[in-house]
Parts: structure tokens; sequence; C-alpha cells
């Protein structure tokens, strides 16, 4: 504290991954910041050799091809709001029964088994494939089934996720965060929605899969 206090904030210069971080750091009184967000390296997903992929391949190759895949990579936590994305998919397949929810991550128990009952009393255990991990030179094919990217989170401080979705040409659908403060324009290459409106979530989705200019 005692450092802190005798900064002269006018002379440092910093580096920010994404504008939100830049917005904190002018909050606190610094003025000279660069943002530079952050690289991704697509060896790491575009190498294959190395991994035996068939058990993923089999299990993603049994997906209807005609159906509208939904995907999330990430943990299974409340800050991540999952709920949220739940009632986002439940309103989808209100939509259309076409939808399917392809969901990838692990997560604490209480928290986890609180959106297995959400889907159970939904009635969505039967559209939703769950895989509790996938290894990153193995992500290329989850993303290459999927027809759209969702990232609800609360708060993030940039979110490899959403980069990784955009490599891989899906559109976007997330909350204003770290990563989509720097990476999205919104309707230009990504989607920044307020993250308490499920049905416009829905809305947009169903918009966007259903019009190959967009």
């Amino acid at each position: 504290k005692i450092f802190y206090s005798k900064i002269d904030k006018s002379k440092v210069r910093l580096m920010a991954k994404s504008a939100l971080a830049e917005e904190f750091l002018k909050r606190k009184g610094f003025s000279n910041i660069s943002v530079v967000g952050v690289g991704l390296n697509t060896d790491s997903l575009d190498d294959t050799e190395k991994n035996d992929s068939k058990a993923l391949r089999l299990k993603l190759s049994s997906l209807d091809k005609n159906i509208k895949i939904i995907l999330y990579i990430g943990k299974i936590e409340e800050r991540r709001n999952i709920t949220f994305l739940i009632d986002v998919f439940r309103r989808l397949v209100q939509i259309s029964q076409d939808y399917r929810l392809l969901l990838i991550g692990n997560g604490e128990k209480e928290y986890t088994e609180k959106c297995w009952s959400m889907l159970e009393n939904y009635d969505l255990k039967e559209k939703v494939m769950y895989i509790n991990s996938v290894e990153q030179s193995c992500l290329k094919y989850v993303y290459q089934v999927s027809d759209a990217f969702i990232f609800p989170s609360e708060y993030e401080i940039f979110g490899m996720v959403l980069l990784e979705a955009m490599y891989f040409g899906l559109p976007v659908f997330t909350t204003y965060n770290g990563g989509s403060s720097t990476l999205i324009d919104t309707n230009n290459n990504g989607f920044i929605l307020q993250e308490s409106n499920a049905t416009e979530w829905a809305d947009k989705i169903e918009s966007v899969l259903n019009n190959r200019e967009k």
C-alpha cells in the first residue's frame, strides 16, 4: 500500500489484455495504457497427430447432421451463468426441436447437480451431450460439428474459448466481458448481449442460424 501510494500514475505505462481491463485501470487513475489482447496458438488446435481422437470423433459422429448444435466450453460454475445458458437453450427448443446443446467442462458438485436438475425439470436431458473434458488438440472436432458458440459469463478476464470459436468460424454469442470487449464488434463478427434476457438470446441465435448471409 505504501508503494502504491507513492506511484506517479501519470508516468506509469501499463499493458492490458482487454478493453474491460483498460476501463478498470482508468478508474484506478492510470491513463497511459495499451491494450494488446491475447494470442492464440493455432498449432495446438490443428495438430492432431499426437492424440488419439477416434473415440471423440465417434461420439460426435452420432449427432444428427440436420440438427443445430449450440456449444459451450468452460467451467460449470455460477459465474459462467450456466443456469442462464440452460434457460436460453430451453427457449431455443421451444422455437425448434432441432436444437441440441453440446456442453463441455466440469465443476463443483453442488452447482453441476443444480444444472442437471434444471435440465431434467425442463425435460431437456435427452437433447444435451455432455463431455467432461476434451484435450486441446482435439477441440477442432468439437468446434467443427457445432453451429454456434454461447458464453454467458458474468465476468471474464479474457476467455480464450471466444477466440478459439471465432478461429473456427463459429458465430459467438456472449456477454460484455474481457474477451468480447476486445474481440467482438457486435453484428459484425459476433454478438454481445445482455445477460438477463434469455428470450433475446434465443431469438438472436435463431435469426442468425437461419440466415446464411448473417
